[in-house]
Order: structure tokens, then sequence, then C-alpha cells
């Protein structure tokens, strides 16, 4: 029992990685490809995984099913496959991903709507946990972005440290390394107030 526990918690973080990892791979990828072709990736990629699946279960689905889930696979998977890198071409990856974590609320609003299914207690912990952590990875992201762009981020401390004298180690790797002396400058990322 532990150990199916151990494999069903991984598998959640696995999941929670991925999921929470989508809208910033989309808008890195957004500086090379376009919004479709990030769109036309993703879903032959979910195709190619999910296929073996299809092949296994295909016979078990009704005739009578497959507009159904034909229009929920548009609806559910082709839309928000090209929709999301389309959108991030005029928002910034943490509010998508704000965004993207208000899906289960909305999913346990529709099936209790339309669906009349009960909200149980599970349900409701769920979303309360998942929306005071995005509440959580917000605020903090905000405070750094904010930092960040006040302050920017200084690393020429850190790179005179290493090549001071009072380390040791460094300079003897740079001395076996480099058979000139090196000479640092000052690294500051740029900030908006810079000029």
């Amino acid at each position: 029992m532990k150990n199916r526990n151990v494999i069903a918690w991984s598998l959640l973080l696995l999941l929670a990685l991925i999921w929470g990892s989508s809208p910033f791979l989309i808008k890195k990828a957004l500086i090379k490809l376009d919004p479709f072709e990030i769109g036309a990736l993703r879903l032959t990629l979910a195709s190619f995984v999910l296929f073996p699946f299809l092949a296994r279960n295909l016979k078990e689905i009704k005739r009578k099913d497959y507009l159904v889930l034909f229009i929920s696979g548009i609806v559910g998977n082709v839309l928000p496959y090209f929709l999301y890198p389309i959108a991030q071409t005029k928002i910034d990856s943490a509010t998508s991903g704000v965004l993207t974590s208000l899906t289960p609320f909305f999913a346990l609003i529709v099936g209790v709507i339309f669906y009349q299914l009960k909200a149980t207690k599970n349900n409701i912990i769920g979303l309360v946990v998942g929306f005071v952590g995005t509440s959580i990875g917000t605020i903090f992201g905000i405070s750094l972005t904010y930092y960040v762009q006040e302050f920017g981020i200084d690393y020429s401390e850190a790179v005179n440290q290493i090549s001071s004298s009072n380390m040791v180690v460094p300079n003897v790797f740079y001395a076996k390394v480099t058979p000139e002396p090196v000479s640092y400058t000052h690294l500051t990322l740029p900030t908006n107030r810079e000029v």
C-alpha cells in the first residue's frame, strides 16, 4: 500500500511539473515558432503518446459515441492547444499559468451545473489547496519580478569573490586554465530604469 502511495504522489508531482511548466515553455517556444506551429507540435506529440491507448481500446468505443468524442476532442484539446500560444503572444506566461490553474474550478462548476454532479469534500479541499498554492506562487513571482525590475541582479560581487585571493581553489583553477590574467567586468542585468 505504501508503495502505491509513493507512485501516486510521484505521478501527481510529475503532472504538476508538466502542467505548471507549460505556459513558460510555450512562451519560450514563441521566440522561434509561430503559435500555430506550437499548437500543431503539441497535438502531434500528444497523438504519439496517446495512440497506443487508442489502438488498444478502440473496439470498446461504441459507434454512436464517435461524434461526442470528436466534439469533446476538438473543444477540450485541439482548440486549447492552439489558443494558448495565440493568447501568450498578448499576455505573459504568469498570467496564462494563473488562468490555467482555474481549469479544475471551472470543470467542477460545469459538472455541478450541467451534469448534476455533487461537489465532494475532497473536491473542495483540492480546489482550495490548488488556489492557495497558485496564489502563493503568483505573489512570490510578482514580488521577485518587481525586485528584479527595480534593483536588477548584480553578479559583480560574486565574480569578485571568486577572483579574489581569499578563495584559493578558483585561483588555482584559473591559473591552470588561463595563461594570461583574467579580468572581470561589472556584471549587472539590465532593468527598465537603466539607460
